[in-house]
This record gives C-alpha cells, structure tokens and sequence, in this order.
C-alpha cells in the first residue's frame, strides 16, 4: 500500500471519530479518482468501517460489495455496523455468510454477532456462538468477549447462563460488572444486584458512572435509602458526583425518591453546573411527595440560572400548579409553552396542561385545549375524561368514552376505572353492564384498579348481589377492593353484611385504612351495634389514626351519639385537634336528637369562636333546635344571616323548619307568606309540616289551604289525609271525615 493510500486510511479513522461522513465521502472520491482502491483490502475495510460508523449502511454495503478481496477487518467494519446500528438480522446475515466464504471470524467478529443476538434476542443463536467461543478458547483473558456473552444472556432473559459465564471467568473489568449489575436491574432482581454491587466493592474493583447510575436507580425503585446512602458514599469517595452530573443527577433522584428530599435538595445546592436533569429531578421529587410550592421555587432557581425548561419541566410545573390550584402560575406557564411552540408538537405537555386547567376548575379551557389538540393519545382522552367526571359531569364523560372508541383508541385501566365512576355516580347501571362487557373482551378484567371500580359502580346502583359476585372473582383484592364493597352495603343500609364483610377482611389478613374505619362507625350507628363500635375506637386508637382522620373522628362521634352514648361522643369530639363543619355537624346533631339544645347552641357559639363556618347541614341542625324550642326570634334572626354572614343558601329544609318554626308560635300568616315566596317549588314535607301546626292551633282555612295544595302534588298521599282528619278532629268534627277516607 502506498503513502497515499496509507494517508486516506488515516484520514478516515480520523472522520470516523468524527462521525464526519461528508469529508469521509471526499476522501472516498479521492481514492476513486486516483485508482486506489482496486486490490487494496486495508482501504476498502477503512472505508466501510467509516460508512458503517456514520450510518450510511447502504454505502458501507455497496462498497464492500465492490471489494475484490475482503478479509476479517472488512467483514468486522460491516458485521459492526449492522449490529450498532440495531440491525441484528443483517448482521447475524452477513456473520453466516463470511463463513460459507471461508473467513473465520476473530473475537471482535464474535462480539459483534453477540450483539446482533442481544438486539434480536436471539437466544438460540447467542449460545451456538458461545460454543463456538467457547470450542475456540478465545474468552479467556478477553474481557470484551466476556462482556459481550454476559450481556446476551442478560438481555435475553437467561440470568442463569449469564452469571455461569461470570463466574466461570470472574471478570476484573468494571464493564463485565456493571453488565451482570444492570441485568439484574433490569429484570427486577435489585436484590442480587446489591449482592454483586457489595461483591465487586470488597474486590476493590471500582464503579464506574454508569454502574453508580444504575445502582442508585436501583435504590430510588426499590425505595431502599439505606443502600442509597451508602452508594452516595462511594461515588462521593470516588469525587464522581463532581466527574459526571448524571451520576449527581441519580443522587437527587434516589434521595427525592426515597422521600430525603432535604437530602437531595443538599446534593444540588452542592453542584457546580447542574443541567436540566438536575433541575428536573428535584421538581419531580418535590411534586411527587406533595411540595408543590418548593417545586415552582426551584423552577425560578431555574430562570435565574438561564436554563430553559424542557417538555418534562413543564409537565411537572403544571402538575405543582393543578395539586395547589394555581392557576394564575398555569397561565404563565402556558404563555411560555405557546412562546415556545411546544403546545402543538408535544402531546404530553398539552396533555399536563388540560389537566392543570382541570384540577383549577377551567374545564372550558381543558376543553378546548383538548378540541385543538392534533395528536391525541389515550392519556388525552382519559384526562378529559377524569376532569369531565370531577366536576360532576358525568354524561359528558361518557359521552367522551365512546367518542374516544369511535376515533380508534383503545381505553386503558384509568379510563375505564373513570367512567365507571361516572355510572355510579349517576345510578347508570345499564350502561355500568355495557362497559363491564367491554371490560371482558380487553385483557384488563382482573386489574385490580379497574375491578374495584367495577365493585364500587353495582354497589352505588344498588346492585350488591353483582357487586358482591365481582369481589368474589377478584384474585388480587386489596384495601380499596373491601372499602368498595363495604361502603355499598352502608349506603344501601345493608349493615349485618358491611359487618361480615369487616370481619372477613380482618380474617383475611387486610389492615383496615381510614376509609374502612369510618364506613364502620355508619355500621354501628346504623344499628345501634355500641359493643363493636368500642372495637372499632379502639382499633383506631392502635393504629394511631383518630387524631390524623377527622373523617373517622366524624364517624365515631355519630356512632355514639346515635346509640346514646353522648359522653363517649364528647370524649371523642374534644380529643380531635382538627374540627371540621362536619365535626361540629355530627356532634350538635347527636345532641339534638336527644334534646340537648343548650348545648347544640352552644356548640354553634364556640364554633364560629373557633374560626369555624357552619354550612348548610349546621343551619337545619340549629334551625330544627330553635323550632323545638320555640325560639322564634333566634330562629329568624340566623334564618336571615345564612347567607350574608354565612355564605349558606337557604334551601328547602331551611325553609321548612322556618315553617314549623312559625306554626308552632301561631304566626300562620309569617309561615304562609314563606311558603309563597319561596324560590322553588314547594314538596309535601313542608305542607305537612305546615297543616301539622295548623291542627296544633286548630286553624281550619290555613290547614285546608295547605291539604288542598298538597293534593295538588300527590292525590293519594296519606300523609295528608292523616293530617287533615286530625285538624277536622280537633274541631269535633269527625262525622264529616269520613267523606275524607
């Protein structure tokens, strides 16, 4: 080969390093242009091997099919390239091929087809490789070699094989390591990856950055903080967080992970440069563990240090704005997504987007996000989905899932588990069935998620038999699984089978949450059950979630009161640290029902001391005491601070108590001047309240003034005719009710 010959060759590896495919090309015109290519093995492979190394396989092919003599070296550049580029079957083509041609491969040769094996996962071919290999001696000493078996076998599921082979050879090289490391990892095993991790630790065989990557991965997936520490104290040793950010970048994520966000927020402040991944990993964290108001601080960090977030800050971002209902920050937001032309080209932004516009009540502007959106995934449709459901639209979210299924897309456990919502919501238990249907044709009828959605939709239609037969075909229940079932037989008032059901889930070995506590403590009140309400305080208690639940406080408090156990109730109520309205509601009604009404009222004091606001369910509470009592002037005087002081509408059993409030003084005139003006329509609870006080003062006129107005609603209702007899009786005038009856 001739000096100019030997110059082009040098010039091409230097365009391979390169990845320079255009000077590459010249050179190749060059080497045309001066006849040196013909005969010249060296230059051909040089050429090939840059060709390939660029991507240009079509050129690197061609070439090599013009080369009258090729050796190792040439079939090497061109088996390389195919397997780099992800082209396995070529390769492994051209790897049998150059065999029938009588060149027998070296170990790079061998590596190469191991890699086109690995890309295919061609498990059988691999291990006819590696006999070869194996036949011809050559992994001994090859670290390359050794390498590139471990990482088939591991790549094809073969873990077996794989750690054979290492511990056949018991490879020095950090590579082999990470390969047999990252495998385990990959496939789930974290726990033998952490075996080999401390193996290759009392070695003294040092990690590289992509072994500490994947082991604090590792970490941050198993949520194992212990080990993550530890491996931060070995690439700190190491000054690696210092050498490579993403080996930093895998510290923040881990400890943000794991939930040490103090930790991880510690590790950035220490870093030099941070890139984007850092940024991201820490807002991830942040938003992820519910601290969306440090997330958006760290995104102004972000700014100030002009870094430019990317599609996955953003998504973030708008996450942090939806959890804390920022909307103002979700506009800004916007504004830039749209400055940046990002809205139209990335669907998982926009997809964020609708849903930040969701959670902060805009659904319009989810909405025509949504209608303006070119590329729809299935995540798209099921946020519209689950914002249409959310804020009570529940027609309309069915209607979106069947326009979602006429487009071609194919719903997923979320959307289904939504719009199963969306029919118990409303009772739709026909088309409940028709989607349970559906549900059997997918390949998702024993997601957990979506069955449990299932159980909750038959119980809320009053179905529990069938809710009942889809718990009983679960294989995988879980806590939600229970709740479901047990909070429908509450609603339906099926008490006895909550109770069972409460029990078996206890056999069964399933910890009660929250959820399950309060359902119980309606069973108990429901019927009256005080012995097993004290077993479910006292569970609470163990479990130490009475003081961190007022949803459970709230169900106990009721559950004694309705069994009359009123200094029980107290207990409960003056233990809980946070009163809600409901709270208070549970406690003044349980008083109430007993004719506790000093202490209803002041209850209502110490409330609004408090800071407290009683909603609508206080008012009628506090109303119906003061009719009882008699307390005319108290009654009025909260009946018309509902609203301005109080932000309540007054409703229709508002009204009605103001009624027997007014019937029971004898201001007939008052109450019926009421009944008139009331903004709605008028039901036969309040006539009945009405001719109920009529009868107590004997006015006739009024009484069959409201008995008549009544009929107008409901002609055969006995309620009425009771009432009007006893108002007849009481002016001795029962000879004329018998036309009555």
């Amino acid at each position: 080969m001739n000096n100019e010959a030997y110059t082009i060759v040098a010039l091409l590896k230097s365009c391979t390093d390169q990845k320079d495919l255009q000077r590459g090309c010249e050179l190749h015109a060059d080497a045309v242009d001066k006849g040196l290519l013909e005969g010249n093995v060296f230059l051909g492979s040089a050429l090939v091997n840059m060709y390939a190394k660029c991507g240009a396989l079509n050129k690197a092919q061609d070439v090599f099919d013009e080369m009258t003599t090729r050796n190792v070296v040439s079939w090497n550049a061109l088996i390389g390239g195919y397997a780099q580029s992800g082209c396995g079957e070529e390769a492994l083509r051209h790897f049998e091929r150059m065999q029938i041609e009588f060149v027998s491969p070296n170990a790079i040769t061998y590596a190469c087809a191991l890699k086109a094996c690995t890309i295919i996962r061609a498990l059988d071919k691999g291990q006819r490789i590696y006999a070869k290999i194996t036949e011809k001696q050559l992994l001994r000493g090859n670290a390359v070699l050794i390498n590139s078996v471990i990482d088939m076998y591991i790549k094809c599921g073969a873990h077996e094989k794989a750690r054979e082979v290492f511990d056949e050879f018991q490879p020095q090289d950090v590579f082999s390591w990470t390969t047999i490391i990252t495998g385990y990892i990959h496939h789930g095993n974290v726990k033998e990856a952490f075996s080999l991790y401390d193996m290759m630790h009392e070695k003294g065989i040092s990690p590289n950055g992509v072994t500490f990557t994947c082991i604090l991965k590792a970490c941050a997936d198993a949520q194992a903080l212990y080990k993550g520490e530890e491996v931060h104290g070995h690439a700190a040793e190491g000054s690696w967080l210092e050498k490579e950010v993403s080996v930093a970048n895998a510290v923040i994520d881990m400890y943000a992970k794991c939930g040490a966000l103090g930790k991880a927020k510690e590790v950035f402040d220490n870093l030099a440069s941070p890139d984007i991944v850092s940024f991201n990993v820490l807002i991830t964290g942040y938003v992820q563990h519910g601290y969306s108001e440090y997330a958006l601080g760290i995104y102004k960090h972000m700014r100030l240090n002009k870094i430019c977030p990317n599609a996955v800050t953003l998504s973030c971002l708008l996450k942090a704005c939806g959890n804390m209902a920022l909307l103002e920050s979700g506009q800004h937001i916007h504004a830039h997504i749209l400055r940046v032309g990002l809205l139209g080209r990335d669907t998982v932004v926009a997809n964020a987007l609708m849903d930040m516009y969701s959670k902060c009540s805009v659904l319009t502007k989810a909405r025509e996000i949504f209608i303006e959106m070119h590329d729809r995934d299935v995540v798209s449709w099921t946020t519209m989905i689950v914002g249409y459901v959310e804020h009570g639209f529940n027609h309309d979210a069915l209607k979106c899932f069947e326009q979602m299924q006429l487009d071609g897309f194919s719903p997923d456990a979320i959307t289904f588990a939504c719009v199963l919502k969306a029919c118990g919501n409303i009772k739709a238990a026909k088309k409940g069935q028709n989607i349970h249907a559906l549900l059997q044709k997918s390949m998702l009828e024993q997601e957990t998620l979506v069955v449990n959605s299932l159980i909750d939709m038959y119980a809320k239609c009053g179905l529990t038999v069938k809710a009942q037969k889809v718990f009983d075909q679960l294989k995988h229940r879980d806590v939600i699984s229970w709740n479901a079932l047990i909070a429908g037989y509450v609603q339906h008032e099926c008490y006895e089978k909550a109770a069972n059901c409460f029990h078996c889930m206890q056999v069964e070995g399933f910890l009660p949450d929250a959820f399950t506590f309060a359902c119980m403590s309606k069973v108990c009140a429901g019927f009256g059950a005080f012995q097993l309400g004290q077993k479910i305080h006292s569970e609470v208690v163990k479990y130490g979630i009475l003081e961190k639940d007022s949803i459970i406080g709230t169900g106990l408090v009721d559950m004694y009161a309705n069994c009359g156990m009123l200094l029980e109730a107290k207990d409960v109520f003056d233990k809980l640290p946070n009163k809600t309205v409901v709270l208070w509601s549970a406690f003044m009604e349980g008083y109430a029902q007993f004719g506790k009404d000093e202490i209803v009222i002041n209850a209502l004091d110490k409330m609004i001391q408090e800071g407290g606001l009683p909603d609508s369910i206080t008012m009628t509470i506090l109303l119906n005491v003061y009719s009882h009592r008699g307390l005319l002037v108290n009654g009025q005087s909260y009946f018309e601070l509902m609203s301005e002081d109080y932000g309540v509408t007054p409703g229709l059993e508002h009204y009605t108590c103001m009624v027997d409030l007014f019937g029971r003084a004898g201001h007939f005139d008052e109450a019926a001047s009421l009944i008139k003006e009331m903004p709605f329509s008028v039901n036969l609870t309040l006539l009945n309240t009405f001719l109920g006080a009529c009868k107590n003062w004997e006015n006739l006129e009024l009484g069959t003034w409201a008995f008549e107005w009544g009929l107008q609603l409901h002609e055969n209702d006995g309620a009425s005719f009771v009432g009007m007899s006893n108002l007849f009786g009481a002016f001795s005038m029962e000879e004329d009710t018998g036309g009555l009856s």
